[in-house]
């Protein structure tokens, strides 16, 4: 947005604002856009990873579900994967295959589904329910740029043209996430298996964002209110210029507060007890503390090798919406430990690049950089509550061991 500020001159407003407008809004349209498509893939992500036997959603996707069931062969290759995962990492396959069947190769594991033909292919609904609004956007970018600039005189000229930059800039910010929210609550809509949405904060959140997202989750039968930058009215989605919160789906009526905005409401409680509206908003503005953020969830390979074999046991193809998305995150999985046969295993071919350094690493090497990924998922698992005779964290603790044997 700075470098387009240059086109506006703070001495012919009326003429220069058409060029400036003109060269602003396709960067806005395009980051609203790019909005949209992220939260459409953080949606798809969070819906299988919280529903992951659900019939793949169409109007999010743009692309027809395949639920179809296998043959029991298939199913059995799904049951000795994690096996032949453990055995691509050098540890001890963990836990068995059933016993009296033989191994599948690791090739037949995760057959490669057929490209969807262009024909199914079609435009998600939540992105075509949700373009973007040239001509509201147009106004309030007007109205905040150009439109600041001469509310601003006859203050100095700097001054008036720093405060029209910043101003519209905090607009431009707020229309182009507007897109991922808009995804979010289309979606929540259009899918019977979500029951509201709530709201994400940003790393350093406003009191104002901080007290909204303490009241949890936003159920189907509540209206949501669009964008003010005065916050007037109610809605908890309610956002304001510059605001960078989200929104996630709640699929469960337990679902109603994560972490953070469960820490809120304690804040919300202790400061607003026995106080009128207004008077309670005060005091938790006064008080009011930005939470600690959680970690990111870290990645659990054995939950999701798991996951994959109950779906392939209950009658899932190995080529399903739901299976294919489980591959994709193991294929992530060991992009990021740096294993090409971890890649390997779940159908993805590994890059020369990538089988290049493999076999110019010592075993010690690798070991030095894998351990340090392994021990942090044990430390995740245990946080979380597993025990240590659980079999997440001994097939944990067993490549750790393999690893740790390696540097001696």
């Amino acid at each position: 947005m700075a470098p387009l500020w240059k086109i506006l001159d703070f001495h012919d407003l009326k003429t220069s604002q058409v060029p400036w407008i003109q060269a602003t809004l396709p960067v806005v349209e395009e980051a609203y856009k790019a909005s949209q498509r992220a939260a459409q893939q953080f949606v798809i992500d969070y819906r299988h990873a919280n529903l992951p036997a659900a019939p793949e959603l169409t109007a999010l996707t743009g692309t027809p579900a395949t639920t179809t069931t296998e043959s029991a062969a298939a199913q059995q290759a799904a049951a000795d994967f994690q096996a032949h995962l453990a055995a691509a990492l050098g540890g001890t396959p963990s836990p068995p295959s059933t016993p009296g069947t033989a191994a599948a190769s690791p090739e037949n594991v995760v057959p490669e589904a057929s490209p969807v033909p262009e024909a199914r292919r079609a435009v998600p609904k939540v992105i075509e329910d949700t373009p973007f609004q040239t001509t509201e956007s147009t106004a309030s970018l007007l109205g905040t740029g150009p439109g600041e600039v001469k509310k601003q005189m006859p203050a100095p000229e700097e001054q008036a043209m720093d405060a029209g930059r910043v101003l519209s800039s905090k607009v431009a910010i707020r229309i182009a996430i507007d897109g991922g929210r808009a995804v979010v609550r289309r979606a929540v809509d259009l899918d019977h298996e979500a029951v509201g949405w709530a709201r994400v904060l940003n790393v350093d959140p406003c009191y104002f964002c901080a007290m909204l997202a303490s009241r949890g989750a936003v159920y189907k039968h509540t209206s949501f209110t669009g964008s003010n930058n005065l916050f007037e009215g109610e809605g908890v989605a309610k956002v304001h210029d510059a605001c960078r919160c989200g929104l996630r789906p709640v699929y469960s009526h337990s679902d109603t507060r994560d972490p953070t905005s469960e820490a809120l409401w304690e804040q919300w409680k202790q400061h607003s007890q026995g106080l009128p509206s207004k008077e309670a908003i005060k005091a938790f503005r006064k008080n009011y503390e930005v939470p600690d953020v959680p970690d990111a969830p870290r990645i659990d390979m054995h939950s999701l090798l798991v996951q994959r074999n109950e779906l392939l046991k209950d009658g899932f193809s190995a080529d399903s919406d739901q299976v294919r998305w489980i591959d994709q995150q193991i294929a992530r999985f060991g992009a990021i430990l740096g294993n090409t046969d971890v890649i390997a295993s779940t159908g993805r071919a590994a890059s020369p690049a990538r089988a290049a350094k493999k076999t110019a690493e010592s075993a010690a090497d690798v070991a030095r950089r894998q351990l340090p990924a392994l021990e942090k998922l044990a430390e995740s698992l245990i946080a979380r509550g597993f025990s240590e005779s659980s079999p997440q964290v001994q097939w944990n603790r067993k490549q750790i061991a393999r690893l740790k044997a390696a540097l001696k």
